[in-house]
C-alpha cells in the first residue's frame, strides 16, 4: 500500500499548475533583486526530495512436505507450523483474497523465528496486528510478494526484484545461499497453485515513506521552481500558496488542529506581501519548515 495524497489539496495544487502554466499572459516578475535562484532542493537541509555473481546454487536442500496439488499460497501457508504468524499478519491486513487468487506471485515468507527477530529488534508487532497498524502492516507485506512466478533459477539470475509495494528487493549469492536484502532463503521453490513461496530468515522492512503533507510539497516545488526561475514569481507563489492552503485546511495531512490554525495565520501574513518574489520566497520557507518538523 502506498500512501495517498488527499484528493482535496492535489485538486487544488493541479488546478493552480495548470492555470498559471497555460494562460497565455501569466504575469512575469523579472528576476529577483537579489538576482538569487530558488532550487527545488529544500533549504532547510531536510529536503522535499525524497527514500553478484550468477551461478545456479542447489537451493531445495529443505522442504516444507508434500503440498496439495489445489493449494494457494495462503493455504501453504496455514498448513506449515512456521508461518503461524505470517498467517495471521496476512489476515490482519486483509491480503486473504489477494494471495488466494489466480494472479501467480512469488512471496518471500518469514518464519514465526523471524518475526521474534524483529520484535527483539524493536518492531511493535502489537501496534502491526492492531486495525491502526493495518495500513503500515500492508506495505510490509506488500515488500515481501513479487509479481509472477519466479524459481529459485530465475532470482539468481538477477540483482533485484520490485515488489507490489512498489519498492525494490536485492538479490545476491554467499557460499551457495540466496540472499533477499539482508534475509537469507532458507527453502527455496515451495511451490503453490497461484505462485512460489521462498522461505526466508527475517522481517525486511520497507524504505520510509514519505508523509502526504511532504508529498504535496514536493510536487509544489518541483513545479513552482521554473516559474520562478523563468521569472514568473507570481506563478510560483501562487502554486505555493495552493499547496500550503491545502495542508492548513484539510485533515488528512498529519498536522494538528493547532498546527493547521498556526499555518493559516502565517500564510494570511505571507499574502500580505505585495512583492511575488518576496512572497514565494515567504511561502517557501514555510514550506521548508514544515518538512523539517515533519521529519524530526
Amino acid at each position: 500500500m502506498s500512501m495517498v495524497l488527499p484528493v482535496l489539496g492535489v485538486a487544488f495544487l493541479s488546478t493552480a499548475i495548470a492555470a498559471w502554466e497555460s494562460a497565455p499572459g501569466a504575469p512575469s516578475c523579472g528576476s529577483p533583486s537579489s538576482g538569487t535562484v530558488m532550487s527545488a532542493r529544500s533549504t532547510t537541509g531536510g529536503g522535499c526530495e525524497a527514500m553478484m555473481a550468477r551461478p545456479t546454487p542447489d537451493l531445495r536442500d529443505a522442504s516444507l512436505g508434500m503440498m496439495s496439488a489445489s493449494n494457494t499460497l495462503v493455504d501453504v501457508a496455514v498448513g506449515a507450523d512456521q508461518f503461524s504468524l505470517l498467517v495471521s499478519a496476512v489476515k490482519a491486513a486483509g491480503l486473504v483474497d489477494a494471495l488466494s487468487g489466480d494472479t501467480e506471485l512469488t512471496v518471500f515468507a518469514p518464519t514465526d523465528d523471524a518475526f521474534g527477530r524483529a520484535a527483539a529488534a524493536g518492531v511493535d508487532l502489537q501496534f502491526l496486528l492492531s486495525p491502526q497498524g493495518r495500513p503500515t502492516l500492508e506495505r510490509v507485506l506488500l515488500h515481501h510478494v513479487v509479481p509472477g512466478r519466479l524459481e529459485s533459477t530465475d532470482l539468481t539470475g538477477r540483482t533485484e526484484v520490485t515488489t507490489l509495494a512498489g519498492t525494490t528487493l536485492s538479490l545476491g549469492l554467499a557460499r551457495n545461499r540466496l540472499f533477499v536484502d539482508d534475509a537469507m532463503v532458507q527453502s527455496a521453490d515451495v511451490g503453490a497453485d497461484n505462485g512460489v513461496i521462498h522461505v526466508i530468515d527475517r522481517v525486511m522492512l520497507p524504505p520510509a515513506q514519505a508523509s502526504p503533507a511532504a508529498q504535496i510539497i514536493s510536487i509544489a516545488i518541483e513545479r513552482g521552481v521554473p516559474m520562478f526561475n523563468s521569472n514568473n514569481a507570481e506563478g510560483c507563489a501562487a502554486v505555493y500558496a495552493t499547496a500550503l492552503d491545502a495542508i492548513a485546511t484539510a485533515e488528512g495531512f498529519g498536522l494538528s488542529a493547532e498546527d493547521r490554525r498556526r499555518l493559516r495565520g502565517d500564510l494570511d501574513e505571507a499574502a500580505s506581501i505585495r512583492s511575488a518574489s518576496e512572497q514565494a520566497w515567504a511561502y517557501r520557507r514555510l514550506m521548508d519548515d514544515l518538512v523539517r518538523r515533519m521529519s524530526r
